[in-house]
């Protein structure tokens, strides 16, 4: 499980804030910036993948005119259920780096 308490004040941020947040959060006790860990990120999303992946091989290839269809919706709906509940799971916070571009910081 990740640590989802704040770095300065290590009060506990709730799961709820961690999912709902596009991108920084506050902290609910100090106000520091908070942002998602992204290994944490990268975990949840291929966990994800994995549901979509298993759920497409699942349902198989059924056929008729739109036949296609039915794989990629309940694909994507796996994806979509799992992947916020392996953030909750597995979700970090580390402190929102306003000089460092995203892709070079490391929580």
């Amino acid at each position: 499980m990740g640590s989802r308490a704040c770095p300065g004040c290590h009060t506990k941020v709730p799961i709820i804030a961690l999912l709902l947040a596009g991108g920084v959060l506050a902290c609910p006790h100090c106000q520091a910036e908070l942002e998602s860990d992204s290994a944490s990120k990268q975990v949840s999303v291929w966990v994800g993948l994995t549901a979509g992946f298993v759920a497409w091989l699942a349902v198989g290839h059924p056929a008729g005119t739109f036949g296609w269809l039915l794989p990629v919706l309940i694909s994507f709906a796996a994806f979509s259920v799992v992947t916020p509940l392996a953030l909750a799971l597995v979700g970090g916070v580390c402190p929102a780096g306003s000089s460092q571009s995203s892709e070079k910081k490391r929580c």
